[in-house]
């Protein structure tokens, strides 16, 4: 007898439940993490919330302006979120021209296949993962392949979350041993693929598969800074549109740091410059693709 699809849970403190989808494991394209749906959910399991909730709130008690936004998403990831999202999107459009540049996560893992599709969308259209306060942001088992398809992730310390994947126990209970070291090292050698391409460090994808479906390693500050701020061609990208070199930021801070205002004054009238580049860039990709979806709806 064959193992069924893996699926993984969540542990902060709270009793584990899951949710378990019927998607067989593969790979979708070269990108796509794993096809097979092991899902992470939150308890108890009669109330688990179906789907992720989208809104747009204000951010600025995180420092953001007055009147800025952001894309929250909240709940599971399930399938045919990503088709959701767009409908909200498309229903609100000039809020995710104007304030769709960062998505903020309160996502307790779900289906891993839909959290990739969610990731692409992300990194498609420009937007930077935020997750700015740990006690009430966070991302954890699936939603770290909607982390780290952004094109640009800034979190802090103990937000995010992962684990390895498993099979679903009473499936396991049955089968024979052979079949299900053979699907499990295929679903482990995808998983360390897909994040190889992500050019997420070896170390913590490895960190991921070592630790039980009933822990969750959260990522540490200098976790989050060898995995990277910006995605190595999207920073290439945007130096060559807006004209500045990359790691301005890091230069920046260590000029702040050691202090040399100079320097750091310098360096912050050209990081600002960048900035504001990149965040028009950001915004007229989004005007492209809310135009697309207008036009594939048929929507006038």
């Amino acid at each position: 007898m064959m193992p069924g699809q893996a699926s993984c849970s969540r542990n902060r403190g709270a009793e584990q439940g899951r949710i378990i989808s019927g998607t067989p494991v593969q790979t979708i394209l070269r990108l796509v993490l794993i096809a097979a749906a092991w899902i992470c959910c939150q308890v108890p399991l009669a109330t688990a919330q179906q789907g992720l909730k989208f809104s747009f709130e204000p951010v600025a008690r995180y420092g953001g302006g007055a009147n800025s936004k952001a894309l929250w998403m909240k709940g599971q990831v399930a399938e045919e979120d990503l088709d959701r999202l767009l409908r909200f999107l498309r229903e609100n459009s000039r809020d995710f021209v104007e304030h769709g540049g960062r998505a903020i996560f309160v996502v307790d893992g779900g289906d891993v296949a839909e959290a990739t599709r969610i990731g692409h969308f992300l990194r498609d259209a420009l937007i930077e993962a935020w997750l700015p306060d740990s006690s009430i942001t966070r991302c954890v088992s699936a939603c770290f392949f909607m982390f780290a398809n952004s094109v640009s992730r800034i979190a802090v310390a103990d937000s995010v979350g992962v684990h390895r994947p498993y099979f679903d126990a009473t499936v396991l209970a049955g089968a024979n041993p052979e079949p299900v070291r053979r699907r499990y090292e295929s679903l482990l050698r995808d998983v360390r693929n897909n994040l190889d391409e992500l050019l997420v460090p070896r170390d913590l994808t490895e960190k991921m598969l070592a630790t039980p479906w009933n822990e969750t390693y959260w990522l540490s500050r200098e976790d989050l800074d060898r995995l990277g701020e910006t995605q190595a061609w999207f920073e290439d990208f945007s130096a060559a549109r807006c004209g500045v070199e990359p790691r301005l930021k890091q230069r920046l801070e260590s000029a702040v740091a050691s202090g040399f205002e100079a320097e750091a004054q310098a360096l912050r009238t050209e990081f600002d410059g960048a900035a504001k580049c990149v965040v028009e860039l950001r915004k007229r990709q989004r005007q492209q693709i809310i135009e697309k979806l207008m036009l594939d709806s048929g929507t006038n």
